[in-house]
């Protein structure tokens, strides 16, 4: 079995020292330099094979699956690539025309669209100089026409393989080519061909407005499972028992970086380029989603780390696992470090203050704010690691008003002309199971952890969905209230968009 740390011409022997070879010294200053930059949710790092450190976050849990947002893309390259080992050729080749593995459209595509290969999706490198998505299409609402006509109605602008778009009309293309060619969703292929060899279970995955698995986004793993796919592709694809899932050279050619970046992204975390669905590193590769999801991969450390978490300082966060934790690895700890464990296992998130009581005059209910209208489609953030501009602060959709509860009293949300009540602990994350009463998402459920109260006259509350990066936070005093999305997710603004009953899995 190929050792990807020899190819790299990197010795693989490291001396002995600290959690199975790392400083836990160099662990512990990595944590703590990233709480600094990120809300951190879950971290699990391996190193020679071994899983040496984990740690979540309060109310966060490692047990939990929770969304990756683009980490899915790797995902979904990983099925192609098993696809194209395990089928020995016989249904689809990099070299494919897309249109050759996809369902008759109801229009006649461009020309351009012909010289569109699989590999051109896998590469981001379709011909589009810009995302060709619009973010209406996630759903749930009805399209004006059937989806795959609607992205194959904007061509490539340049000859495909010669430019760099993040496009997730190229995954999302890929998603339907697997399901085209199986007869099952991408999730099941996945677990069948890559992820249940590996000893993990098949994930939730978000669809889009037909049905299809996103591909793009929408996977939901767990930490540990990232871990898993990082050691896999160290092993260049193979199960530890040296059973092949990919084709031989295919995790080479992935993180390899394959078309030009435009200008806006050869800066900071992107300047190596982009292979299939991997972000390349100057020492390694990574594949990441939104707002801090990771899997890092560092070769010649024989190093994975696994991080969910939210941010909008992505490359101060990858940043960081240069700089704290690959200085550790190999070098002896210090004689009197103490253990690491103690230190990992009390991380939690800060609780609001709630020692105050509620203000005298307080209205029974505060009108809400509807969301403003929010742009359907529009190109990448002019930088890659920042959320774009109307993506702070955003109302919840679907709540018209709020409820501020007096100490120990339930926090009360009206929703659709429902009233929607939830616990909310002043000093403990407590639990409240919601579902949609009415609209879009009707019958939907979803796990709310809240805590907060009053303070200096002021009622905050968080309320965290334990599978999604994104927290909710309610304000509000005497004269006026708000719920809102601090950073707003990117699949819509309704709190029931983001259940994990929408991905196939339980609230």
């Amino acid at each position: 079995m190929p050792d990807r740390r020899r190819r790299l011409g990197v010795s693989t022997a490291l001396p002995a020292g600290g959690a199975a070879g790392i400083d836990p010294a160099a662990i512990r200053a990595f944590v703590e330099a990233a709480e600094q930059v990120a809300e951190l949710h879950t971290l699990a790092i391996s190193h020679r094979g071994t899983t040496v450190a984990q740690a979540q976050w309060a109310p966060y849990s490692l047990d939990r699956p929770q969304l990756v947002y683009s980490v899915s893309k790797t995902i979904t390259a990983m099925t192609v690539g098993a696809l194209l080992h395990q089928d020995g050729g016989a249904s689809i080749s990099l070299d494919d025309p897309i249109l050759d593995h996809l369902p008759a459209p109801g229009i006649t595509p461009a020309p351009a669209w012909h010289d569109v290969t699989i590999e051109h999706c896998l590469a981001m490198a379709t011909g589009h100089t810009a995302d060709a998505w619009n973010r209406a299409w996630a759903g749930p609402g009805p399209l004006p026409a059937p989806l795959l006509d609607l992205m194959l109605a904007t061509p490539p602008q340049r000859p495909p393989g010669t430019v760099f778009a993040y496009n997730q009309v190229a995954t999302n293309l890929l998603s339907r080519m697997v399901t085209h060619v199986t007869g099952a969703p991408l999730r099941r292929v996945a677990h069948e061909r890559v992820l249940g060899p590996l000893g993990l279970p098949e994930p939730g995955w978000f669809t889009d407005a037909t049905g299809i698995d996103q591909g793009w986004s929408g996977a939901h793993v767990r930490t540990g499972d990232l871990l898993t796919l990082g050691r896999f592709w160290l092993r260049d694809g193979c199960t530890e028992d040296g059973t092949r899932l990919l084709p031989g050279g295919f995790l080479d050619r992935a993180t390899t970086p394959f078309a030009p970046l435009p200008e806006a992204w050869t800066r900071g975390a992107w300047t190596r380029g982009y292979g299939y669905s991997f972000w390349i590193l100057d020492a390694g590769f990574r594949a990441d989603g939104a707002f801090g999801q990771f899997a890092v991969v560092l070769p010649a450390a024989d190093l994975v780390v696994a991080i969910t978490s939210i941010s909008t300082d992505m490359h101060g966060l990858g940043e960081l696992i240069l700089t704290h934790l690959l200085p550790g690895v190999g070098r002896e700890p210090a004689p009197e470090d103490a253990s690491l464990a103690p230190f990992l296992a009390d991380r939690s998130l800060p609780l609001l203050p709630a020692a105050g009581t509620a203000p005298a005059g307080l209205p029974a209910w505060h009108p809400l704010a509807p969301p403003a209208a929010v742009p359907v489609a529009g190109a990448p953030p002019a930088a890659p690691s920042a959320p774009p501009p109307d993506a702070t602060d955003v109302p919840v959709a679907g709540f018209d008003a709020v409820s501020l509860p007096a100490p120990g009293e339930p926090l009360r949300l009206r929703y659709a002309g429902t009233e929607l009540a939830l616990v909310v602990p002043t000093h403990s994350w407590g639990e409240t199971v919601l579902r949609a009463p009415a609209g879009p998402y009707a019958g939907t459920a979803v796990r709310v952890l809240a805590q907060g109260g009053w303070s200096d006259g002021t009622y905050r509350a968080r309320l965290r969905i334990p599978s999604f990066p994104h927290h909710v936070l309610v304000t509000g005093d005497a004269a006026s209230a708000s719920v809102v999305w601090p950073i707003a997710p990117l699949n819509g603004a309704d709190l029931f968009a983001a259940s994990p009953e929408r991905a196939g899995l339980s609230a």
